[in-house]
């Protein structure tokens, strides 16, 4: 944290956070009971004071009175320092002291800020507070109120003897204790950091330090944290830079001695030196830019990785936001980040910070119109923007925060750390703190992460989607034979994920249509109305990729498939052809044959979710004919080489239930004898590539529809427990899978006709979906509930 804002330059590099993981060893056992204050739930909620904000104008004073403190567990005070003798305490005389001894910044904290910030605990006895040490401004040679360029390089003095540590170590004891304060939180700002005091030393030097303040206070009731960063500074050693996995190896050491530590996960992006575009301050699970290192989820995964317990992780939310004046124009369509800009934000009035504005003065604009609000998918966070000023603001707000405060639950982190508490809109009761406070006390209330986020670990083969049969075939465009009731529009947003698509070629004009590439049912290439005999209207597969281009372009973190029935081959040029007449088409389709970041042909695994959509590669698109035994490479895959399937009809009445395979030499189905070896399988069928058999990666499509449906029909077959019984008791027993040799294979797709049906609640597919879902996260077999 800074002693204005936290500002901080960053490193870059490639592959994202880190670059490899140790464990480190326990902390040790010190009986924290008292002073560990918890939620009722067990999360902690850090809020930082700052003690600057007494001076702010325009509404934005802000005093200790002026905190409701049953929103907290801990209160920071920002910032008490040492070896230096303020302005605001010796205005004639601003002096070092030569020793490392605690003092006061303002000239009212000890008489007037302390003692109001400890009667808090009148309110809730249960709080504790701590004194934060240091902060951004002490470590800056160019700080603007002149402390840092005085003080820039005491952490590292102080650190580099034993003398100065230990000095420094009953100091801060000592102040403390005649300050009622709990514990004390360092804000170096950062060690080794080049240019602002540091030197390469100051690693070992802070590991010793705060090993050796875990010494004097064993025993006591006394917190010890750090705010560390989110991710590696860029004035450290070239050693950590190019391994940021020791950097945060380095902070797990650390990890061993400190109650916890405040991961300052924000300032990602700014008007800094090395931003040139606008981007995402706190940016959730991905970073703005695309395929940049930058967010929160990455910073999290990184602590976790170096072997960082989760409880020591207490995450940082910002309730301020970063501004921006861009060079380039801002539409009604075209506002988002990635924006070149000319300029820092101006300053709030308030605040005065230029770049920065807090989140009342932010929600001020919005509400006075002179911000428009919107919301980036993506990173999970809003912005807001005048186009006629080119203000561009990235900040967090109820709903980002929400999200945020849902994934350090699902993370299972020790709580949140809010920079800072008199930056929320106070004047209105400090929402977007009373937001992460409710979530944490009552996390049924958490709002539910995207699919692919909450579990970033899993394959995409690892995962169940709905689907729909014939899902071009609807009601609602009043088609002549519908098997579903919408459009496909309508069936992506409502949650449908996988469309079947049966596609027929047209080589001449008719009354009904041009040439081209239909959706329809056995075309009678001879008709002079083709599809006639079965789904009117004409409708042309182009129409139903846009359809299902702008989907995903609303939507960036949703992956669709579609499986096409494939009557145009072994016409590939016709196929190219037409998916070439799509906008945006091919910088969203996987191939699982030929994609030169992961190929599913060579590695036998699909990549994870999360990965496909960092890369934008959200469409995957099979057909029952290889096309990729062709010259031309259009990007479809043959879907025989990665799908099992079982076969496509209930039979006639929809009696036959069994859970046959669909392929037999080509195309007829057997039951497979029990005790077939898996690569005898008529289910591992012959034309599966090798890679895939031996991984055992093959998706499976789940077929459950019948020749001729109705809704009526549809409402009797799709029930819950009759499609779940179908997948227990016939696809998951030895007519599917050798008892000896099982899988446990979950369904990667429902496929169903009328999906909707039956309309009683939690009673059809999409809730069989979420039943498989559940199980593929608890690492569950098919069979197993």
């Amino acid at each position: 944290m800074s002693n204005r804002f936290s500002r901080r330059k960053f490193v870059k590099f490639a592959g994202g956070v880190i670059a490899g993981s140790a464990a480190v060893g326990s902390a040790p056992l010190v009986n924290l009971l008292a002073a560990n204050a918890q939620s009722s739930t067990g999360y902690k909620v850090v809020g930082y004071f700052e003690n600057w904000s007494q001076y702010r104008q325009g509404g934005g004073k802000f005093l200790p009175a002026q905190i409701d403190p049953s929103l907290y567990t801990h209160i920071n005070f920002a910032f008490g320092i040492f070896g230096y003798i303020t302005k605001g305490i010796a205005p004639n005389n601003p002096r070092l002291t030569g020793d490392y001894r605690i003092q006061p910044i303002e000239w009212n904290d000890q008489t007037v800020l302390y003692p109001e910030i400890q009667k808090l605990k009148l309110k809730n006895p249960n709080l504790k507070t701590l004194l934060s040490i240091g902060g951004w401004g002490f470590n800056d040679p160019q700080d603007p109120i002149q402390i840092g360029t005085y003080t820039y390089n005491l952490f590292s003095q102080m650190a580099a003897s034993a003398a100065g540590r230990q000095q420094f170590i009953y100091s801060a004891l000592e102040y403390a204790q005649k300050y009622k304060f709990d514990g004390i939180d360092l804000d170096w700002e950062y060690p080794g950091y080049q240019g602002r005091g540091g030197r390469p030393e100051d690693f070992a030097n802070f590991l010793a330090l705060v090993r050796e303040f875990r010494t004097a206070i064993s025993g006591r009731n006394f917190l010890l944290t750090i705010a560390s960063s989110a991710i590696v500074p860029s004035g450290v050693p070239d050693q950590y830079r190019s391994n940021p996995g020791s950097y945060f190896q380095w902070l797990a050491q650390c990890a061993q001695y400190l109650d916890w530590l405040n991961v300052m996960s924000y300032d990602y992006h700014g008007a800094f030196p090395d931003d040139k575009v606008t981007g995402m301050n706190a940016p959730l699970p991905q970073d703005s830019t695309p395929k940049g290192p930058f967010s929160v989820k990455n910073t999290i995964e990184a602590y976790l990785a170096a072997g960082i317990p989760n409880s020591k992780i207490v995450m940082g939310i910002p309730t301020y936001g970063r501004t921006f004046k861009v060079s380039s124009p801002l539409s009604l369509t075209d506002n988002g980040p990635g924006k070149s800009y000319s300029s820092v934000g101006p300053a709030g009035i308030s605040t005065v910070t230029p770049g920065v504005l807090s989140y009342y003065e932010i929600q001020n604009r919005i509400s006075s119109g002179s911000l428009t609000r919107r919301w980036h998918e993506p990173t999970l966070t809003p912005y807001a923007y005048n186009s006629q000023t080119s203000e561009w603001v990235s900040y967090d707000d109820t709903e980002s925060i929400g999200y945020k405060t849902s994934y350090l639950i699902e993370k299972k982190l020790g709580g949140a750390m809010i920079w800072a508490i008199g930056l929320d809109q106070f004047q209105s009761g400090f929402p977007l703190i009373k937001r992460v406070k409710s979530i944490l006390d009552n996390p049924a209330l958490r709002p539910k992460l995207p699919s692919y986020f909450v579990s970033g670990g899993r394959r995409y083969n690892q995962y169940s989607f709905l689907c729909t049969h014939n899902s071009f075939a609807n009601s609602d465009e009043n088609w002549t034979a519908a098997n579903q009731f919408n459009t496909i529009t309508k069936q992506l947003n409502d949650g449908v994920r996988a469309l079947m698509l049966d596609i027929y070629n047209a080589e001449f004009d008719s009354l009904l249509g041009g040439k081209g590439v239909y959706l329809l049912h056995n075309f009678n290439p001879n008709a002079s109305f083709p599809g006639i005999n079965y789904a009117l209207p004409l409708k042309h597969l182009y129409d139903a990729l846009n359809e299902v281009v702008a989907f995903l372009k609303n939507n960036r973190n949703e992956v669709v498939t579609i499986f096409l029935e494939d009557y145009v081959y072994p016409d590939t040029n016709k196929l190219k052809e037409e998916l070439d007449k799509v906008t945006g088409l091919k910088e969203l389709i996987y191939d699982p044959d030929n994609n030169p970041n992961w190929s599913v042909r060579v590695t036998g695994e699909w990549p994870l979710l999360s990965e496909m959509i960092e890369w934008n590669k959200r469409l995957i698109i099979f057909s029952d004919k290889n096309h990729n035994n062709l010259t031309t490479k259009i990007g479809v895959a043959y879907d025989r080489n990665y799908i099992l399937q079982n076969f496509w009809s209930l039979g006639v009445g929809g009696t036959d239930w069994d859970c046959q395979s669909r392929w037999r030499d080509g195309y007829h189905y057997q039951i497979v004898p029990e005790g077939t070896p898996y690569s005898q399988w008529r289910y591992a069928d012959p034309q599966l590539h090798p890679k895939v058999v031996e991984k055992k990666s093959a998706l499976f499509l789940f077929n459950h529809f019948r020749d001729t449906p109705t809704r009526i029909t549809a409402a009797l077959d799709n029930t819950y427990d009759k499609i779940m019984d179908r997948i227990e008791n016939r696809c998951c027993n030895s007519a599917f899978l050798p008892k000896e040799k099982t899988t446990k294979q979950l369904p990667n797709f429902v496929a169903v006709d009328f999906w909707q049906e039956p309309v009683l609640y939690n009673n059809k597919a999409a809730n069989v979906v979420q039943e498989l879902n559940r199980r593929w996260e608890n690492k569950l077999g098919c069979a197993n509930r």
